[in-house]
């Protein structure tokens, strides 16, 4: 027992066995308190609070049991030991003092060795029970001050701000990308190889390369507004570095505009006024984000009585007196960058805050009050400024400047070139069966010879049966039984110089280091477009990985 002071409680409505229990106990570490009724033993539980209570089952009124039910049954006193103590050894009722609570059961005569270590057992447990609970307590205080301390660096620090960018990667949209990217992209694929081979087989009918199908023609570019359309989803989706390199903002708008009409409601109009096609140095996911966001936050202030959603960019000279206007702002050359909605507005008390992080007006589930802290962050990230005008009533207009960069002379493109042909000969895997018929045909008309399987075990084995036999491997990543990272392994343990391709509708898993490591050479993100698929081939036939950047759609993976 501790050398702490333990307090008990003693109920019997005996007198003689309340001496007796007491003569037994008496010790100075122990403090010992009495009662003869179940009422008045309720009274002194709740408010003494006694680390112990030896409790006489069968008095009048309120007997032991249901002493036990209550006092196990309030917060206050649940923690309590309690030993119940009868003078008859009867199973039935034992059942149900423990089913009460209890935490003991002793019956008369009382042995004194038994009673005294089984105190002393309870109030041992009963000791490290309030220990733990003082350490509970103290842990829950450390983490409430640690949170706030948290909570108010958040705000502060400038990391933050790239935090709640990612944050804004929206899991509904994460969800959408990693669930149906991969079938999407492979239903492409053979929309894609199957019409370029249509139009092949019509130009070879008429006896003119020159002839073609509009209708044929009309499916390609619809397929690659898909294509662009599920490459977008996916850059939304994933959390990437942030990269940043020139681009152009005029082409970034046209494709948020298509994303925000698909979610238009019908009285909402977009419109965007394009006069510019300057650069400035930027990220293109972040660019998006910041387009994204104020789109959203523009129709979600129209979605009762509908108006306008205006985009426009310029490019406008701030002089040194515009610049001062505008802190943090140098003179120079800058994008204006305007979004504008003809909606509720902002009230000016509203409007001091809607940078700030988690702040929204927006109710519950429809705003998470990181949206505008987004876009500041990102505008402050690229050099850049955000300012917003808004009426009540009048709409709201928020302007960015973003500083333009010198614009590289781009190479001018001669006529298009013939796909790159020859006559190797190709392994082929593929689970979908469609999908391997397309490749080998696409294949073929560059004038490669193609052995095609559609198991990934089944491709090992043939590879095994001839490793000399083929100049090179295009496989699937996703497969049954064996996927394509496991069937590159195997292969290359067989033949390690062999180049391979591994195609994807896919993958957040795996990395450009991954795949290297992996002794992947090339890789093809599905839907795969004849153009890239002869250039890769070629490339790698070649062993002439020279500015694979030139190559769109198309890495290669260097050692």
């Amino acid at each position: 027992m501790s050398h702490m002071t333990h307090q008990i409680l003693i109920v019997d409505d005996d007198a003689r066995n309340i001496d007796l229990l007491e003569a037994i106990l008496i010790s100075d570490k122990l403090s010992i308190t009495t009662c003869d009724n179940g009422k008045d033993a309720l009274k002194l539980a709740l408010a003494c609070r006694p680390d112990l209570i030896l409790l006489d089952v069968m008095m009048p009124g309120i007997d032991g049991i249901e002493v036990t039910s209550r006092l196990k049954g309030d917060p206050a006193t649940e923690y309590i030991p309690i030993i119940l103590i009868t003078a008859f050894d009867n199973r039935e009722q034992k059942l149900k003092g423990l089913e009460a609570g209890a935490d003991d059961f002793l019956t008369k005569p009382v042995d004194q060795s038994e009673l005294k270590a089984r105190v002393n057992s309870l109030l041992k447990l009963k000791n490290y029970h309030d220990r733990l609970l003082d350490y509970q307590k103290n842990l829950e205080q450390k983490v409430a001050r640690r949170t706030r301390k948290l909570e108010h660096a958040l705000v502060k620090r400038e990391e933050a701000e790239r935090q709640l960018v990612q944050a804004q990667k929206m899991e509904a949209m994460g969800t959408l990308a990693g669930g149906i990217a991969h079938d999407f992209n492979n239903i492409l694929s053979s929309i894609i190889g199957f019409t370029e081979l249509a139009m092949e087989s019509v130009m070879e009918s008429t006896n003119n390369p020159k002839q073609t199908c509009p209708e044929l023609e009309e499916v390609l570019i619809a397929s690659e507004r898909a294509r662009k359309l599920i490459l977008q989803i996916l850059t939304f989706s994933r959390q990437s570095d942030v990269e940043f390199k020139p681009l152009r903002v005029s082409s970034l708008i046209s494709e948020s505009e298509t994303l925000l009409r698909s979610s238009l409601p019908a009285m909402i109009e977009i419109r965007s006024n394009i006069n510019s096609q300057a650069m400035v140095m930027g990220d293109p996911t972040q660019i998006n984000q910041i387009l994204m966001n104020l789109g959203t936050n523009a129709l979600h202030a129209m979605e009762q009585d509908g108006g306008v959603l205006e985009i426009t960019l310029d490019e406008v000279n701030l002089t040194h007196t515009l610049a001062d206007q505008r802190e943090g702002i140098i003179p120079g050359r800058y994008l204006e960058l305007t979004v504008s909605d003809t909606g509720c507005g902002i009230p000016p008390d509203i409007r001091e805050r809607i940078f700030d992080p988690f702040f929204t007006t927006k109710p519950h589930g429809k705003g998470t009050g990181i949206g505008l802290s987004t876009v500041h962050g990102i505008v402050k990230s690229h050099n850049g400024k955000i300012e917003v005008d808004s009426s009540v009533g009048q709409g709201t207009l928020f302007t960015i400047h973003l500083p333009v960069v010198q614009q590289e002379k781009s190479e001018e493109r001669g006529p298009q070139q013939a796909l790159p042909k020859g006559n190797e000969t190709i392994l082929l895997v593929d689970d979908e069966r469609a999908l391997a018929d397309m490749g080998r045909k696409r294949l073929q008309s560059l004038g490669y010879q193609v052995e095609v399987r559609t198991s990934s075990i089944e491709a090992l084995e043939c590879f095994r049966a001839a490793p000399g036999g083929f100049d090179l491997v295009i496989t699937d990543l996703n497969m049954p039984n064996m996927n394509g990272t496991e069937l590159v392994a195997e292969i290359k343990s067989i033949r390690w110089q062999i180049p391979i391709i591994l195609c994807t509708g896919f993958s957040d898993t795996l990395t450009m280091d991954q795949a290297r490591s992996s002794g992947i050479d090339g890789m093809l993100n599905k839907p795969v477009l004849k153009k890239e698929l002869s250039q890769m081939v070629r490339t790698l036939l070649d062993k002439k990985p020279e500015n694979p950047e030139e190559v769109q759609g198309v890495t290669i993976l260097k050692s």
